[in-house]
């Protein structure tokens, strides 16, 4: 199933859900040491489920710059991503996979279907949501019908 981010009349594309879990399950695994939610609460448990206010905007982006720190520390090659953080035997599809040279660490990892930093992403649409005095709220969505912004 493909997502996107809502935020009033905008819709950011994110792409295959299980693309976005695999990051949450990432960023439980080597960030809050396999206990989701316990360092980056707003992200891991607010986000996760689908919805950030505007009240809890700005510590969502205060809480994924952090995580973009962390995970540009992790080196690709020794920190595979984790694709299901519930199910470790669980591995990333063939297509997840990515070889490519430029991807050195978890953080340039994840991108959008149109090559863009998926974590930048977010952040832009919790701004656009902090801006706007919308509510962000994660859906389901065809490829199709989505604008890039």
């Amino acid at each position: 199933m493909n997502i996107g981010i809502n935020v009033g009349h905008s819709l950011y594309q994110i792409g295959r859900s299980d693309y976005l879990d695999s990051l949450f399950s990432t960023i439980a695994y080597y960030l809050e040491n396999k206990k989701w939610g316990s360092v980056y609460p707003t992200v891991m448990l607010q986000l996760y489920k689908g919805e950030v206010s505007v009240t809890e905007a700005d510590k969502a982006i205060e809480e994924l710059k952090k995580i973009q720190d962390m995970l540009e520390s992790l080196e690709k090659n020794s920190n595979p991503i984790i694709w299901d953080a519930r199910d470790l035997s669980i591995k990333a599809p063939e297509w997840a996979i990515n070889s490519n040279d430029g991807i050195t660490n978890l953080r340039n990892y994840y991108v959008t279907p149109d090559g863009r930093d998926l974590i930048e992403l977010i952040i832009t649409a919790l701004m656009d949501a902090k801006n706007n005095v919308s509510t962000l709220i994660v859906q389901p969505t065809e490829l199709k019908d989505i604008l890039v912004f």
